[in-house]
């Protein structure tokens, strides 16, 4: 089965993850001031763009201060081919750091086809990334000044936020079927922490793929594409011990 597109090839998972923008940048103007009172409303308005739909999102510019500042996310979307028989929306996180994800759901789609049958397919630009709301690098001048005036500034050893590691068990207790897929090749990916989180997760089921690549759906292989297309069409989780080769 032919590779997707490079910037496909950079997915990782079908997972929403936190993106965090590097030290030494700050989220550029203009941001959405926040007024006193609390938003509820995260409804998107879609507009037609091309072959898609577009739309924004505004979220907080920190996270631990949701009353402060917000900033805007772009977003894509390609509706679902049969809205009667819709069973949600995928949502597909760039990667990266620094990836555009605009053009994922396109790309997806050329591959696996009855993905858009029944899904609405999502694509978005992070933080920081392409037509989102841009960063501002600190200029070398301005680099200087701040490593003088604090030398410790850029040392990870000092960096005022302690790190807080989870150190009990996860669960998932309650949560629906959930498919983890390692690989056991992976140059980037350690296959022994997605067999550790399957096993911990009540409702997990591994499958095993004995590949060399980077990631493991999108074209890479024909089991696993097979494995995770009926998991996001049906449901239907492969058999325990599951191994693609």
């Amino acid at each position: 089965m032919p590779s997707l597109p490079g910037t496909l090839d950079s997915m990782r998972k079908l997972l929403p993850i936190a993106l965090i923008l590097a030290a030494g940048c700050q989220a550029a103007p203009p941001a959405v001031p926040r007024t006193s009172e609390t938003r509820t409303d995260t409804s998107i308005a879609w507009t037609p763009c091309g072959p898609r739909e577009c739309g924004t999102l505004d979220v907080p510019l920190d996270h631990a201060r949701p009353q402060g500042e917000r900033i805007t996310l772009a977003l894509t979307r390609l509706p679902a081919r049969d809205p009667g028989r819709r069973l949600g929306s995928l949502v597909f996180n760039p990667g990266g750091p620094g990836a555009t994800g605009l053009d994922f759901p396109r790309a997806l789609t050329a591959a696996h086809d009855t993905l858009g049958e029944r899904h609405d397919l999502i694509g978005y630009d992070p933080r920081g990334v392409g037509e989102s709301n841009p960063v501002r690098c600190l200029t070398k001048e301005d680099l200087a000044t701040a490593f003088t005036a604090d030398p410790t500034l850029l040392n990870c050893a000092y960096w005022p936020k302690s790190a807080d590691p989870h150190s009990g068990r996860l669960s998932g207790a309650g949560a629906p079927p959930i498919l983890v897929v390692g690989n056991t090749g992976d140059p980037d990916g350690v296959y022994e922490y997605a067999a550790d989180v399957a096993g911990q997760l009540s409702s997990a089921r591994l499958l095993t793929w004995d590949g060399d690549r980077h990631g493991a759906y999108g074209g890479k292989n024909a089991c696993v594409d097979a494995a995770v297309d009926a998991y996001l069409l049906k449901g239907a989780l492969p058999e325990p011990g599951s191994l693609c080769r």
